[in-house]
């Protein structure tokens, strides 16, 4: 019996559940370019594919495609809260749009708050990686918090539209369930916090 040579930067990345289940599918050529960058590493991947979608003007599902991820939980949320947007701009009731509407606004502002943090923590936890720091916690913090919140900004979606959006039609639908996956999946979230509560000197 063969014995295969252990990877220590693999069995690292495993165990701050950083390692990308199918690095064979990233495609983008930041990564068959240069030996900085690792299709194993998550934190890269989720970074540069941001990075991609918010400077250099790729589409979120041409960026999600050429990095091997096919709806991060961050994306899930965002495509989400747009289409809630712009429903709630266009939607009439009672003589107005019913973004006119404080409940709705609430929601809407609620969504962009939680957008905004889970943004902020990735960025975080990528810019740690990219210095050459220990980042467990940081990926674990942003792991759980955009994978939570990308449930609670898919169902808030879901609410503001309504009846429309659990038709199997509606794109909304189908981000929330996959959402749904995101706490459960790539080490579950209980897991997580077990890593943060280690860095904290919990454990």
């Amino acid at each position: 019996m063969v014995r295969r040579k252990r990877d220590p930067k693999a069995d690292s990345l495993h165990q701050h559940s950083c390692l990308h289940p199918h690095p064979e599918h990233v495609t983008d050529e930041l990564f068959s370019l240069s030996e900085f960058f690792d299709p194993r590493d998550l934190v890269q991947i989720k970074y540069e594919m941001l990075r991609r979608v918010r400077v250099d003007g790729y589409s979120v599902s041409e960026s999600a495609m050429r990095f091997g991820l096919s709806r991060p939980a961050y994306y899930q949320a965002q495509k989400a809260y747009e289409a809630a947007l712009a429903y709630a701009k266009e939607r009439v009731q009672f003589g107005k749009t019913i973004s006119k509407y404080q409940m709705v606004q609430l929601q809407l502002v609620n969504m962009t708050i939680d957008l905004e943090a889970g943004r902020n923590l990735i960025y975080k936890a990528a810019w740690k990686a990219a210095s050459g720091e220990a980042m467990a916690k940081e990926g674990s913090i942003a792991k759980v918090f955009c994978t939570e919140m990308a449930t609670r900004v898919t169902q808030s979606a879901m609410q503001v539209m309504g009846g429309q959006s659990y038709l199997m039609e509606s794109d909304v639908q189908r981000w929330a369930r996959m959402a749904m996956l995101g706490p459960i999946g790539m080490g579950t979230n209980n897991i997580q916090r077990l890593i943060i509560a280690s860095n904290l000197g919990l454990g």
